[in-house]
């Protein structure tokens, strides 16, 4: 299992557990072409923008308030992969949500979370940080991701772990959520926060296999890895293409700026399970987000910034990328 396994059993498990709360997820994925009858096609995996948009979707067609939790709930923990053994069987609970700020990417590349100094009165605290992107974060989808830790370390702890303080963005329902998770939760003005009482976060796990955390340890090491050569290489690539007008950037151009033969940096690519094509349509799709969703811009505009000839043509590309026409892509809930 690689990398790219570990990220579609996650989104598997979220579109089933959409599901599970009476959501279409065939409604949920139109335009987005790596999801088919509403199930994630194998061999492929969701971006930050098509996994964003699912989820403003989500919340958008639901109108539930607790959706995030709700969702979280419903997902089996099977589905954070290697993960949930080492979170379980780590030293201590401090130990456990340290191993989600390290590999947290392999489930999403979203956001993550970064854990703060200790203050004077020996409480945890940890900053939800959501990764920048075309498409900004769903609020419920971080909700969802809180939920998922919160109970994680609840067991870890045997239950004994006490949140003294949740921060949610302002806008949510900071009431409701601080029932549904039991602990004291309010609204604010900055991402979502944690403050856990630290004696629990740090007291010694029991029932652990030692000899099981650190097999699954070294395993999601070498995961982890893996991956980040890879976003190395590929991020690269992206940047060069993204220079100056993606539609007309060749892969003669980006050979010619790496000093390699065109042949050289296709075996490199084939090797990184992605192609020149791969990245520049992935170039174009962010790019057309970022101006189109984000910053309100208009499709001849947008199709001129990217190199497009004419408009029929990028009319024609991102019926092809999202599965329906710019102007019914703009009418589906996305930020």
């Amino acid at each position: 299992m690689n990398h790219f396994h570990v990220a579609h059993l996650w989104v598997s498990g979220l579109l089933q557990a959409f599901e599970k709360v009476g959501l279409d997820t065939r409604q949920l994925g139109i335009g987005i072409r790596e999801i088919r009858e509403g199930q994630i096609i194998d061999g492929h995996h969701l971006g930050i923008e098509a996994t964003r948009t699912l989820w403003h979707r989500a919340s958008a067609i639901s109108n539930n308030p607790l959706l995030g939790i709700d969702v979280a709930r419903r997902q089996s923990p099977r589905t954070g992969g290697v993960l949930l053994p080492i979170m379980l069987h780590s030293p201590t609970a401090l130990q456990a949500l340290r191993h989600m700020v390290d590999y947290q990417p392999l489930l999403s590349d979203s956001g993550q979370y970064r854990i703060l100094p200790r203050a004077a009165n020996r409480v945890v605290r940890c900053e939800y940080v959501p990764a920048p992107g075309a498409v900004l974060v769903s609020n419920q989808q971080v909700l969802s991701i809180v939920t998922q830790t919160l109970g994680l370390l609840r067991t870890v702890t045997n239950h004994q772990l006490e949140v003294r303080r949740f921060l949610v963005p302002e806008g949510m329902a900071a009431e409701r959520i601080g029932q549904a998770l039991n602990c004291p939760c309010r609204a604010h003005s900055g991402n979502f926060f944690l403050e856990i009482d630290g004696e629990a976060m740090a007291a010694p796990v029991s029932e652990r296999d030692e000899h099981l955390y650190q097999i699954n340890l070294s395993y999601a090491e070498g995961l982890i890895r893996a991956k980040r050569r890879r976003q190395t290489f590929i991020d690269g690539i992206k940047e060069l293409i993204d220079d100056g007008q993606p539609a007309l950037r060749t892969i003669d151009d980006v050979a010619l700026a790496l000093g390699l033969h065109k042949r050289v940096l296709q075996r490199h690519l084939r090797e990184h399970d992605t192609s020149f094509r791969q990245l520049k349509i992935s170039v174009l799709k962010t790019r057309t987000l970022q101006r189109m969703i984000v910053q309100g811009w208009r499709t001849d505009a947008v199709a001129e910034e990217l190199g497009y000839a004419d408009l029929s043509t990028f009319h024609r590309a991102f019926k092809n990328w999202f599965g329906v026409s710019p102007r019914r892509f703009r009418e589906q809930p996305h930020v």
